[in-house]
C-alpha cells in the first residue's frame, strides 16, 4: 500500500514538473509571437509611411510626385533624417544627463514638502473658543454697511 501511495506520488510530480514546462514553453511561444508581432507591424510601418509622405506632399502641395521605388527611398531616407533629428540630445547622450535627472527630482520633492508643510500649519491653526468669537464681535454702528465700509458720516434724514 505505502509503496503505491508514493508511486502516485512520484506520478503526480512527474506531471506537475511536465505541466509546469509545458506552461513555460507555450508563455514563451507567445513572448515570441509578440515579438515577431512587434517587428512585422514596425515593418510595416515602415514600409507605408515613406508612401503616406508623398501622398501627403502631393495633396497639400499638388505637385504631381509618382509613387516609383525612387520616391519611396526618398520618402524613408527623409522621414529617418528627419526623426534621428527630432530626437531630444536626452535621447542621444543619456550617459551626460544621469546624475541632472534625479537631482532635479529631489529638489523638486524638497520644494514640494516645503510648501505642503506651510499650507498644513495654515490649515490647521486653532479656531477661537465661542467665547472669544462673541468677544471679537462688536455690533455694527448704524453708518456701518454690511460690507464692513465705514461712512465718513452716518446717515441723517434731512427733514
Amino acid at each position: 500500500m505505502r509503496l503505491i501511495g508514493k508511486l502516485i506520488i512520484a506520478i503526480q510530480k512527474k506531471i506537475l514538473i511536465c505541466i509546469a514546462r509545458i506552461g513555460l514553453l507555450i508563455l514563451g511561444i507567445i513572448t515570441m509571437n509578440r515579438l515577431l508581432l512587434d517587428a512585422v507591424i514596425k515593418l510595416i510601418i515602415t514600409a507605408v509611411a515613406p508612401f503616406l509622405f508623398i501622398w501627403g506632399v502631393n495633396t497639400l502641395f499638388n505637385t504631381g510626385i509618382l509613387l516609383t521605388f525612387k520616391t519611396w527611398l526618398a520618402g524613408f531616407v527623409l522621414i529617418h533624417i528627419f526623426s534621428h533629428y527630432a530626437r531630444s540630445t536626452r535621447g542621444r547622450y543619456p550617459e551626460e544627463y544621469e546624475d541632472e535627472d534625479e537631482d532635479e527630482d529631489e529638489d523638486e520633492d524638497e520644494y514640494e514638502d516645503e510648501y505642503e508643510d506651510e499650507y498644513e500649519d495654515e490649515a490647521y491653526e486653532e479656531i477661537p473658543d465661542d467665547d472669544q468669537m462673541k468677544r471679537s464681535r462688536k455690533p455694527l454702528k448704524v453708518y456701518q454697511g454690511r460690507k464692513n465700509r465705514k461712512s465718513d458720516h452716518p446717515r441723517k434724514d434731512k427733514s
